[in-house]
């Protein structure tokens, strides 16, 4: 009777487990939706509307997070409650515990999850060296202007006219 019970509840996590890994899959592609517009708008260069979409981002990323520690608790729990031990457990750990049926759908949803969380990344890769391209960019342009400006002392370090320093500069009156 109690061996049934146990089982009972281990099949209830186990089909938690795998609500929480498709709600996960969700979410994250949730979050490629806002990185994917975030890249079109780079990419049209329409810079006021970039932080629009971060509160979406942000919504996205906390529910992951707490999707994220539910998935944990949730496999520790039944890798516990069976005596599965090991540094890190995974899905993969626990997966023989459920039936056929619940096998293939944890399964499926841990897949689709990974790849989900694979395109998430490859996309956070490229926005992030869009913008550490853009960046060496301008700086690059202010280095120039402070190289090769009106005058060598006119732009302070930070890239603004300097006040404190005289202005040289010429006109030309044969033209």
């Amino acid at each position: 009777m109690v061996e049934q019970a146990v089982s009972k509840l281990q099949q209830d996590q186990l089909i938690r487990l795998a609500q929480t890994l498709r709600e996960l899959e969700e979410r994250y592609r949730c979050l490629l939706g806002v990185l994917l517009i975030r890249k079109e708008q780079v990419r049209r260069g329409e810079t006021k509307m970039l932080n629009a979409g971060q509160e979406d981002e942000r919504a996205c990323l906390q529910r992951i997070a707490e999707l994220d520690e539910l998935r944990g608790q949730l496999v520790s729990e039944l890798a516990g409650s069976n005596q599965i031990n090991g540094p890190e457990i995974s899905i993969d750990a626990v997966l023989p515990l459920a039936d056929a049926g619940l096998a293939r759908d944890l399964h499926s949803a841990r897949v689709a999850l990974r790849k989900t969380l694979q395109t998430v990344q490859a996309e956070y890769a490229v926005l992030q060296q869009v913008g550490e391209s853009l960046f060496a960019h301008v700086t690059s342009l202010l280095q120039r202007i402070r190289t090769f400006g009106v005058g060598s002392a006119v732009y302070s370090r930070n890239g603004r006219v300097n006040g404190n320093r005289p202005l040289i500069s010429g006109v030309d009156l044969r033209t």
